[in-house]
């Protein structure tokens, strides 16, 4: 399974993870890539969570998708 995360940087030089496509999922790290090892031990733990309550879990992403980042320039 694959699923987009959110990384940011927080004040203190840590990173913050969000799971979009999973609500409620959180993680943090001291660098990018211990917030990235923390996210998908906080992705496994959260769909275990859903699947021991009967809740769906989200498909994630498949080979026929992609991730980019748009930038768009202000709107005035």
């Amino acid at each position: 399974m694959k699923f987009v995360i959110v990384m940011e940087q927080a004040e203190d030089t840590s990173w913050w993870v969000r799971v979009p496509d999973l609500p409620g999922c959180f993680s943090w790290g001291a660098s990018p890539a211990d917030a990235i090892l923390n996210a998908e031990e906080a992705i496994r733990g959260h769909i275990g969570v859903l699947r021991e309550h009967g809740d769906p879990v989200p498909a994630g992403l498949d080979g026929n998708q992609r991730v980019e980042i748009v930038e768009v320039a202000e709107v005035r």
